[in-house]
């Protein structure tokens, strides 16, 4: 061996030595480092839902994705989850409605995986039950639960202590829908039919609530926009006749004069009442019923027996939707999360889910589930739309307006009554500045007994010209809303002359109308408030106009008459409602009311101490 040979192998030998000793004086330093850093705690969400043989490899599809999205996708919004914590999605499904499986999915499934939080999903009345179950043991544990469940009951709840956030169309979403169509066809009287569903209550609740919430306050007097004439609950019993039941029921309604008819019952129980009603009148034109999707039933599509012209809303629980609520669930957990570990830099010393186990007697309520669940319910979403109410309810969701429409053409069919379910409108969420609300879009629909107009909505009226003069503060004229353009507080619509005002801005806000020239103004004051008692407790309609020539009534050398009295004698106008005084020559040309205000000149005078003079009045 030469001796350039042998020392560059010494040379490799002396690199090597460093290097090893390089790895050897690092190794410790890491080591020590590794464990100085914080470790993930484990943050798992499980999805649960009931088993659908068609939609089962689907759902788990879109679970998949939506994990991996969370995990692994290229989004910078989960970074500091992904730093903090070890993520994993779980999905079950539920083969029956018994206790014992959801018993045992807790303890072998959430309880073993380190669970924080459980969506659940129920699509279907007969799977109910296990959804209670869940939701019943994860409020006992302190489980936040993201719910996809329209039957659920907590709706209206103001519960401090729930942490349920519900992202599926319950009965308020329904209640907010009646709402919407009633506002669009100005239909402001209604009577509400229910029976013994579970949820009549909070639908009652929820509608009486609307009345309340949309009523016009000014100063200690509260108006209505919308009135509940009656409230029906038919004690319906099964596999008995209910007919007398079902029509000692709607004379009420019958009694109430209401012309719009809610119903919330189960669809076969639906069938039944509009059976009856059909035979009592109440379904022809003058009468609108409108259906809540119990009512309704599932079997969209399909011939139905009810009558012709009915509206009925529907939630969608395709599977399309079910898919979308799993990703969104997803999303919304993860952004929870995420929100907590940006914001809180000791969060490792919170225990991020609780630690239970079945194989002990006691289990115990995990508090720091609070700080989760309001994370959770603070998240926006603009794609779909999500947001929460104060109680976790979403505040905005898509429904479905349908119409029973004749299923053919065929006489013979319609003769037999077979109509069908056909969607006429939407009611979506859109942007209204910084907030979404819901809005109604309609199309063409077939209205009660094959009318080409929706019903006005309250019985058939007289109606009246009522002219008037102004007079403070019996009758006075108030601008219309700059942004409506409509009468507001206790003022009615009311046509003025086109005149110059003394005041440049007297017509502000207003419209000219075509027809007759006059200006579309408003009227108030104390003869106001009177016409609109009378017109509603005598039930009639009525314009009310300013007297053309803007005069009292004087009669003149050849004996005719100007003014209001005149509009009268040629029967321009039906009535006169104003502060007119009462002549005798006045009384022989036209009819008085028995005066409901006198008026007059009083002199006071002031009592002091002390003998007054005989005399001081002179």
């Amino acid at each position: 061996m030469n001796k350039k040979s042998s020392f560059g192998g010494m040379w490799r030998l002396i690199k090597v030595a460093a290097h090893l000793s390089l790895v050897l004086i690092l190794f410790p330093y890491y080591t020590s480092v590794a464990q100085l850093l914080p470790t993930k705690q484990d943050v798992v969400l499980q999805i649960v839902m009931p088993h659908q043989t068609s939609a089962a490899n689907k759902y788990e599809t879109t679970h998949a994705n939506a994990k991996q999205t969370i995990k692994h996708g290229r989004e910078t919004a989960y970074n500091n989850l992904r730093r903090r914590f070890a993520i994993n999605t779980w999905l079950n499904f539920t083969d029956s409605n018994s206790p014992k499986e959801i018993l045992n999915l807790f303890c072998k499934e959430i309880f073993a995986k380190h669970v924080n939080a459980i969506l659940s999903l129920n699509y279907g009345t007969d799977t109910a039950s296990s959804n209670n179950y869940i939701m019943k043991l994860a409020e006992n544990l302190g489980y936040p639960v993201i719910s996809w469940d329209p039957h659920y009951p907590g709706a209206l709840e103001m519960d401090q202590n729930s942490r349920v956030l519900q992202i599926a169309p319950t009965i308020n979403h329904q209640c907010e829908g009646m709402h919407r169509i009633l506002s669009r066809y100005n239909w402001t009287d209604f009577a509400i039919v229910t029976t013994k569903i579970t949820s009549n209550d909070d639908f009652i609740s929820c509608m009486r609530s609307m009345v309340t919430r949309t009523s016009v306050t000014q100063g200690y007097t509260t108006t209505a926009q919308f009135t509940v004439l009656a409230t029906v609950k038919l004690e319906l019993r099964e596999f008995v006749d209910n007919k007398a039941t079902i029509q000692d029921g709607l004379r009420t309604i019958l009694h109430s004069v209401s012309r719009v008819i809610i119903l919330h019952a189960k669809s076969e129980e639906a069938l039944d009442i509009m059976d009856v009603a059909k035979e009592m009148g109440l379904t022809g034109q003058n009468y609108m019923w409108l259906l809540t999707s119990a009512s309704m039933g599932e079997h969209i599509g399909r011939s139905t027996k009810f009558p012709l012209g009915l509206l009925g809303i529907l939630y969608n629980n395709s599977q399309e939707v079910i898919e979308t609520a799993i990703e969104t669930s997803v999303k919304l957990w993860a952004l929870g999360l995420e929100a907590l570990a940006k914001q809180d830099l000791f969060l490792d010393q919170t225990r991020m889910y609780p630690e239970n186990t079945c194989a002990t007697s006691r289990l115990t309520f995990w508090r720091d589930g609070d700080r989760l669940y309001r994370a959770i319910k603070g998240i926006t979403l603009e794609n779909p739309p999500v947001s929460f109410t104060d109680n976790g309810i979403i505040e905005n969701v898509a429904l479905k307006i349908y119409n029973s429409r004749p299923l053919s053409n065929s006489h013979s069919l319609a003769k037999l009554g077979s109509n069908k379910w056909i969607e006429v409108g939407d009611i979506v969420p859109k942007k209204n500045g910084d907030k979404s609300e819901m809005t109604l879009e309609m199309n063409e629909v077939v209205w009660p007994g094959g009318a080409v107009s929706p019903p006005k909505g309250r019985p058939e009226k007289r109606f009246f010209r009522i002219v008037t003069l102004k007079e403070e503060p019996y009758i006075m004229y108030v601008p219309p809303d700059a942004e409506t353009g409509k009468c507001t507080g206790y003022s009615v619509p009311c046509k003025l002359n086109q005149k110059k005002p003394d005041d440049p801005e007297q017509y502000m806000n207003a419209t000219i109308d075509e027809k007759d020239g006059m200006v579309n103004y408003c009227c108030t004051g104390l003869c106001v408030d009177l016409l609109k008692v009378f017109s509603e407790k005598l039930m009639f309609d009525y314009e009310l106009y300013e007297v053309r020539d803007g005069l009292w009534g004087i009669k003149n050398e050849k004996g005719d008459w100007n003014g209001l009295v005149k509009e009268m004698q040629e029967k321009k106008a039906d009535m006169v409602i104003t502060s007119i005084k009462i002549t005798h020559q006045r009384s022989t040309a036209m009819d008085f009311s028995t005066p409901f205000l006198e008026t007059g000149i009083t002199i006071l005078v002031a009592l002091r101490k002390g003998a007054i003079s005989a005399t001081a009045f002179l």
